[in-house]
């Protein structure tokens, strides 16, 4: 039997940020210490997808609302499949650099336009939806470090081979997440309007595409909203703390004689935690409805 779209659309969700994560976490700062990177260089190359997304994910929420979301998630999936294989063939630091920031903008482009994909589909239950959704992700990004602490525990006598087997890990579940992205129907076929469990998108549902001018007046009404700014600087916060643990603790704790394996579930457990500080929107449909 055929999975539905929601189904299809959570699974995207759990490779490519399964593919995300295990490229970063613990691995990245291990590779890019034996690629000769000091401290502060680690905390560079770690940034750098960072600051693509800064600078990537209003543009490409603002360019999903033009052109459509499928097609910029499409753009991100085949980002997610393309870039761990790259990192098969680094040997400089500068030429790491670089692939963080093309693997960078799979993310800043994927995390946005796939929530407002699921809020255009699903009308009534979008909390519920959306709830799922993020869970899905979630389970990608707490299996991520441990099998990447796996990988690299095992093959402990050859660093470089670990590395680059992790790499291969990473590429399949990009290809994966690809693969269950193809298989999405397209969301706006040409067919009469009809609604069905609030999968109007899926199904026929007329979208019309706003004017950049439009788009531009909506970007100022967001930025301009105190609670949106408010939210962001908390999220920041929060993903400020996390990152800086992420990029650090491997370091510290494989100096200190832990193996990689161990640090893997040690930043499992922060994804947890990550978790458990969002507030739960599973039931938000209700009180919204109310």
């Amino acid at each position: 039997m055929r999975p539905g779209p929601f189904i299809l659309l959570c699974s995207t969700g759990l490779f490519a940020i399964f593919s995300s994560t295990i490229s970063k976490s613990p691995i990245l700062p291990l590779f890019a210490t034996h690629l000769g990177a000091d401290p502060s260089g680690v905390g560079v190359i770690a940034s750098v997808s960072a600051f693509t997304g800064v600078v990537a994910s209003i543009p490409a929420g603002m360019l999903s609302d033009k052109f459509g979301r499928e097609r910029m998630l499409m753009f991100s999936v085949i980002v997610f499949s393309t870039a761990p294989f790259m990192y098969l063939m680094v040997t400089e630091l500068w030429q790491l650099a670089a692939i963080r920031f093309y693997h960078g903008l799979a993310t800043a482009i994927f995390i946005p336009v796939s929530m407002a994909l699921v809020s255009d589909l699903f009308h009534k239950t979008r909390g519920e939806k959306i709830g799922w959704f993020s869970t899905s992700t979630l389970v990608g990004r707490f299996m991520a470090p441990i099998v990447g602490g796996i990988i690299i525990g095992i093959m402990v006598f050859n660093q470089e081979l670990s590395y680059r087997i992790v790499y291969l890990v990473c590429g399949i579940a990009g290809i994966t997440a690809l693969i269950f992205a193809l298989k999405l129907p397209d969301s706006n076929p040409p067919s009469p309007p009809f609604d069905k469990g609030g999968m109007g998108g899926f199904l026929g549902e007329e979208k019309r595409n706003p004017s950049w001018k439009e788009t531009l007046r909506t970007f100022r009404e967001v930025i301009s909203s105190r609670g949106i700014l408010i939210t962001g600087i908390v999220e920041a916060a929060i993903l400020f703390a996390y990152g800086t643990l992420e990029t650090f603790l491997p370091l510290y704790s494989i100096k200190s004689g832990l193996s990689a394996y161990e640090v893997g579930i040690f930043l499992s457990a922060q994804v947890i935690t990550l978790a458990l500080t969002k507030p739960p929107i599973f039931d938000s449909d209700r009180h919204i409805l109310a």
